[in-house]
């Protein structure tokens, strides 16, 4: 498992090699050394999961990754999807915070569409339908999807209604705080994507906050409105802890 393995296949050059090496170079995916490195993570990643498997106390589970699964900039990340999701599955994780994308934005992946123990393979048959879906020209190159800046959307829901109320279990939500980039990053709302959005923005420099305790855990973003300079809350997302 290479552990900045992108979807375009490339390694991430700004990560560098441990002393194993006698000289500094780029990360190479196939390279034996961190090949290695990222199987000896993973298994890592599998114990420890386990062992929270046990513990009664446990109640939220969450975890913070540079990339991001799913996106409406970049094409979702595969190596991600395909290796990572499915743990999160297995192990019934509630959230995935995340940066990287200078965008903020939140999606969700149901629960209930994932077969009990399919994991990495419904992970599989959902990253190849979002990719086939995208549309190519007739020479093969990828279609350039409607991506401009200074976009806001709710895909969809009341924009007056900033509020998402899941229950527990029901989804595995995705928050992607990247500060947002007006003339950096550009939304393409209409790229397909595994992760099911239900906001995007890319106006607002701003921030998000984690606030749990037994009965729910509740993650705000904020931002800073250009115009005004005023702080305005942009979504709230609240997972409650209901007796099943």
């Amino acid at each position: 498992l290479c552990a900045n393995y992108s979807y375009a296949g490339d390694s991430g050059g700004h990560m560098l090699l441990h002393a194993e090496h006698k000289r500094l170079r780029d990360v190479v995916c196939d390279d034996p050394v961190v090949t290695q490195k990222g199987n000896d993570m993973y298994t890592w990643i599998n114990q420890t999961l386990q062992q929270w498997d046990q513990d009664e106390k446990l109640l939220w589970k969450g975890t913070v990754l540079h990339h991001p699964m799913w996106g409406k900039w970049y094409p979702d990340f595969a190596n991600i999807v395909l290796n990572f999701l499915p743990m999160l599955q297995e192990h019934n994780f509630d959230v995935y915070l995340n940066g990287h994308e200078h965008v903020i934005s939140y999606a969700h992946y149901p629960y209930a569409q994932v077969p009990r123990g399919s994991y990495h393979h419904q992970a599989f048959v959902d990253y190849m339908e979002a990719q086939l879906d995208q549309e190519y020209f007739n020479d093969h190159l990828l279609r350039e999807y409607n991506c401009q800046a200074g976009q806001e959307s709710f895909f969809g829901r009341d924009p007056s209604e900033r509020t998402i109320r899941m229950a527990k279990g029901e989804a595995l939500h995705q928050i992607t705080t990247g500060t947002s980039g007006y003339d950096e990053y550009h939304l393409c709302l209409d790229r397909p994507t595994m992760g099911r959005f239900t906001y995007a923005q890319n106006i607002k420099h701003g921030w998000s906050s984690v606030h749990v305790d037994e009965n729910e855990l509740r993650i705000v973003s904020k931002g800073v409105d250009p115009d005004t300079d005023e702080i305005v809350k942009m979504y709230e997302l609240v997972i409650e802890n209901k007796p099943a």
